[in-house]
């Protein structure tokens, strides 16, 4: 009674100096924003108004803390003083960095100064709560987590850097349909008719992937694009976080984990683009991770799979692998009764959808259709040079397979070699395969190896890099955010939208062939193209004729080959797929260039 007691009057005392020194934060805050601005506007260079308000700003935060919020004033001021001092010129040198970053990436020095603040100001409260004026925290988490990882730390901060890093090229033509599709929606609707295209108009259209259509779309008209984009960096992310700390949970060794992961970052970088499979990974990783404690320690637990199937069928096609993984671990169950539900429920959780049986017809078609593989690359088988890493990785995994015997379950094989030939099969399923080693294959090369894995304490550079790296993540957060949105759509040229808008503004009889790439950018950024465009991503609406027409366009089959363009008076070409079939088009009879970069090329052919 007495030890609760005190603990609750701690974690009081610990919240109200908590709330104090926000406020003495807040105080310093607007002290070194107004010294900031003062000397900004006076001329002095952001570098120097920023170290200038800076030390204006400590001396108020020292002497209100010592005063107020911790009352620590038996100590002398010298010892404080000097721990004060170092804790505040670590946050400057960080805040200074960001301050830089962010200066350099386009932000107004006054906002990117209030950013840098904001980004440093909770490590600095750690360090001065508990070093500089020695008071015990009870705020402990996110110590114990830098102490407890110091090695997956530095792997998700490389991961979130890489992502926030490459945004601009992860806006695809996937991206643009999600948001095109989510709009669709929110104005009209679940569709059930295609009126975008048309190769399709009036054919029925089954949305799978509403859910994640409207949530992307929401992000992206509400807030912006750049929103959007954040919050696909952050599913991936926390994908990745939560592979990791699955197969840590699940036993396996820090370093065990951070070898796989490390191996597995560049595995399949196409999954790093922005599409409605960007939800669908963490719940792959929720499922599986699920399913493999199971097959260690039977739980009731296991049933929480299938509200995650109906949420991911709502999302994502790949939520039919999910299904196929939890009936794999009632197969394994042999006849225990828990089987049952595992075995025979996931079939139904496919099909909670708002399209409930019309969804078997289309999985039929994406799961079955050869077609796809003519068009798509990602439907196709990978080659060895296409794909080095993921034949690697997976000769690794069969190894440690056949080498770990029983130290791990049949399921745990079963689901891992699914994966690999899920992968063989079809380039685009390589990303579950990656999902799944970073959960499985710690576990199985700690039971591969003959002898018991030696676990050391890290030692201080590995501990300095994670608190680098726990503060790394933030940062990176804030300077994407920060980040002009025209930055992230560099790739997607207005001056090929204008030539486009310029023929299609006063015609509506004008229509559009455009590469697959381009379609659905062009019916995001111009809604009134909406029945002029010839097809999009969407191959699963078109007929096994229109795809051959399109197979023979893209690789120039037969003397016919330009047949399919017939009727379009503007054609819009990907220059990087189609670089072979712009001059052959340019070469027709009346045809001319109206913008062209290294990207996207437009041309125009008046109509007969």
């Amino acid at each position: 009674m007495h030890v609760a007691a005190d603990e609750s009057i701690v974690n009081r005392s610990a919240w109200a100096q908590l709330g104090k020194y926000c406020a003495v934060g807040t105080s310093g805050y607007l002290v070194n924003l107004v010294v900031f601005g003062l000397l900004h506007w006076l001329g002095l260079h952001y570098g120097l108004a920023a170290v200038c308000s800076f030390v204006v700003a400590v001396g108020n935060n020292y002497l209100w803390n010592r005063v107020w919020t911790f009352r620590a004033r038996n100590e002398p001021h010298g010892a404080q003083l000097a721990r004060f001092l170092a804790v505040s010129v670590g946050a400057l040198c960080l805040g200074l960095l960001v301050l830089a970053v962010l200066v350099q990436a386009g932000v107004d020095a006054l906002p990117a100064q209030a950013l840098s603040i904001l980004a440093v100001a909770p490590l600095s409260f750690l360090a001065n709560r508990g070093w500089t004026f020695g008071i015990p925290t009870t705020l402990r988490l996110p110590v114990e987590l830098v102490e407890r990882e110091p090695y997956l730390l530095p792997l998700v901060a490389v991961y979130i850097f890489i992502l926030a890093r490459l945004a601009p090229f992860e806006l695809v033509q996937d991206s643009w349909l999600t948001f095109l599709s989510g709009r669709e929606i929110a104005e009209s609707g679940l569709p059930s008719t295609e009126r975008l295209t048309v190769f399709a108009q009036g054919e029925q259209w089954i949305d799978q992937q509403w859910l994640a259509h409207l949530a992307f779309y929401g992000l992206a008209a509400g807030i912006g694009l750049k929103a959007a984009l954040f919050a696909h960096v952050a599913l991936l992310t926390g994908a990745f976080a939560l592979a990791l700390t699955a197969a840590r949970r699940l036993g396996a060794s820090g370093m065990s984990v951070f070898w796989v992961g490390l191996a597995s970052i560049f595995l399949a970088p196409w999954m790093w683009q922005l599409r409605t499979q960007s939800f669908a990974y963490l719940l792959m990783v929720g499922t599986l991770w699920l399913l493999v404690r199971d097959a260690r320690a039977p739980s009731r637990a296991v049933l929480l799979t299938l509200p995650l199937l109906v949420v991911w069928a709502n999302l994502h096609g790949s939520v039919v692998l999910g299904a196929g993984l939890v009936m794999l671990r009632g197969l394994t169950m042999g006849r225990s009764r828990r089987a049952l539900p595992l075995l025979a429920l996931p079939p139904l959780c496919v099909l909670a959808s708002p399209y409930a049986l019309s969804l078997v017809g289309y999985y039929e078609r994406m799961l079955v259709s050869p077609e796809f593989a003519r068009i798509l690359g990602e439907w196709q088988p990978p080659t060895f040079t296409q794909a080095v890493p993921f034949f690697v990785l997976a000769a690794v995994a069969v190894w440690l397979l056949a080498r770990a015997g029983d130290g791990i379950t049949l399921f745990e094989k079963l689901a891992l070699l699914a994966t690999i030939v899920g992968g063989l099969l079809a380039i685009r399923n390589i990303t579950w395969f990656g999902l799944a080693w970073i959960v499985i294959v710690p576990g199985a090369l700690e039971a591969a190896r003959r002898k018991p894995l030696a676990v050391r304490a890290p030692g201080r550079p590995i501990r300095l890099l994670a608190w680098v790296s726990a503060a790394a993540v933030p940062i990176t957060a804030l300077v994407m955010l920060a980040t002009p949105t025209k930055s992230f759509e560099s790739r997607w040229s207005e001056p090929a939208l204008a030539a486009v808008v310029t023929v299609t503004r006063d015609d509506p009889g004008v229509r559009v062939f455009a590469s697959e790439r381009y379609a659905d950018w062009l019916l995001w950024r111009r809604p009134e193209l909406a029945g002029r465009v010839a097809f999009d991503v969407r191959f699963e609406l078109y007929d096994e004729r229109e795809l051959d027409a399109l197979f023979r366009f893209h690789n120039r089959v037969g003397a016919d080959w330009q047949a399919v363009t017939a009727g379009y008076e503007v054609i819009v070409l990907d220059r990087v797929a189609d670089a072979d079939l712009e001059g052959p088009l340019l070469a027709s009879p009346g045809t001319r260039r109206l913008f062209a970069d290294d990207l996207i090329s437009v041309l125009y052919r008046p109509s007969a």
